[in-house]
């Protein structure tokens, strides 16, 4: 089927509500988002929306079924005070330098009154549980500075609406106007949920034994994040290996993540091998590779998610599978997906034939000059897939 210039439906009576507090150039907020109405029980595809890659008839077929099944969640909804990077570097400048260049084996506080500098790889490890206060800033310089929270370890992170926690870099609070991508590491959790590899370790070192995630605990709990900003993020630590902005790798629906913000990484605003944990509430802006990236069958539920892509990106959420056993199999409710022009892959890329996403309520709205891919299917689709793979109430533009 040639789907480039046909249009379904021209319009839709009810859309996706969803609303965000500002967002500049130079800005950082966590969405606040609200579905205030049913949506209308139709998908529509508007031109120059199209359906690209070897299953894209397939996967277009499943679209028209709008037959995903579903309940609409309650709406959820936060008042979240703006903050941008100026106003973060100001808030530094009263609190006292930390350097941490050691890892974390028993349970440690970091207090609001001081900014920590991650040096290095610090791990929380031992079964330890690192809790940091509402306002307290952590920053790392460029490179390999980073921190894992291995398995049976916790992070315990809760801010405020007007004191998030902020995950940012040296540059940027030296100098706002500075901040960009790839100026220090990011952020990683570890748990014991299941995936569908036999042995998976974090891809950054595969052959440290520490760095092994994933088990048999569907509702493993490695802690807390809410209100969290996570800024300026991303390095290749080798070729194909990069840290994300925050990576969750089998972490389990124990776990409470919710009212992120992810501005300016170098590789995937967020991605999430495996696992069940439940995302809520995720703004995701000027990620340069993938906004969302879905691997190794995570299972979960991602609920009010805003992608914004800025400079030539690659997927708004990129799916992909790696197994069977589960298929990657997120349900994604309320979304909304604004490509940049001169991007690829997609706003949706499913990558792979063993993948079976659901999709509900939300847009896409392409960007110029890459095929206006909307939904772009890399393989012919599996019998199963085509099953599985489900959309409701979907605008593609």
């Amino acid at each position: 089927m040639n789907i480039k210039n046909k249009i379904v439906l021209s319009t839709i009576a009810a859309t996706l509500a969803l609303s965000f507090t500002a967002c500049g150039s130079d800005s950082s907020s966590t969405p606040a988002v609200a579905d205030t109405s049913t949506p209308a029980d139709v998908n529509t595809v508007t031109t120059p929306a199209t359906f690209t890659g070897d299953g894209k008839d397939a996967a277009y077929t499943r679209f028209a079924a709008n037959d995903a099944t579903y309940t609409l969640p309650t709406a959820h909804t936060t008042t979240i005070t703006s903050i941008d990077q100026a106003e973060i570097a100001t808030r530094a400048t009263s609190k006292t330098e930390v350097i941490v260049n050691a890892n974390i084996e028993t349970d440690t506080t970091w207090t609001s009154g001081n900014k920590y500098k991650v040096s290095g790889l610090v791990k929380v490890k031992s079964n330890a549980t690192l809790t940091i206060e509402a306002g307290t800033i952590i920053y790392g310089e460029a490179g390999a500075n980073y921190i894992v929270v291995t398995k049976g370890s916790k992070i315990e992170a809760a801010g405020t609406q007007t004191n998030p926690i902020v995950f940012t870099s040296s540059a940027a609070l030296a100098d706002s106007t500075t901040a960009a991508p790839s100026q220090w590491g990011g952020l990683t959790i570890l748990g014991n949920a299941p995936t569908n590899q036999s042995d998976p370790h974090y891809e950054v070192d595969e052959n440290d034994a520490e760095f092994a995630f994933g088990g048999s605990v569907a509702a493993d709990n490695s802690g807390t994040l809410t209100h969290v900003y996570i800024l300026n993020s991303g390095k290749e630590v080798a070729t194909d290996l990069e840290i994300n902005g925050l990576s969750l790798c089998g972490v389990g629906s124990g776990t409470t993540v919710e009212n992120i913000h992810i501005e300016n990484s170098s590789d995937d605003g967020i991605e999430i091998w495996g696992g069940t944990v439940n995302v809520t509430n995720i703004d995701v802006k000027n990620a340069l590779d993938d906004s969302i990236d879905l691997d190794s069958g995570y299972v979960g539920t991602i609920t009010n998610a805003r992608i914004q892509q800025v400079d030539t990106a690659h997927a708004g959420f990129e799916i992909s599978s790696g197994g069977t056993t589960p298929m990657t199999g997120a349900t994604i409710v309320n979304f909304s997906v604004q490509k940049a022009a001169d991007s690829d892959e997609g706003g949706i890329y499913i990558k792979d034939d063993s993948t079976a996403p659901t999709f509900v309520n939300g847009f896409v709205t392409v960007g110029a000059n890459e095929g206006h891919a909307a939904v772009r299917v890399k393989k012919a689709m599996a019998d199963d897939q085509k099953t599985a793979l489900s959309f409701k109430d979907v605008n593609l533009k």
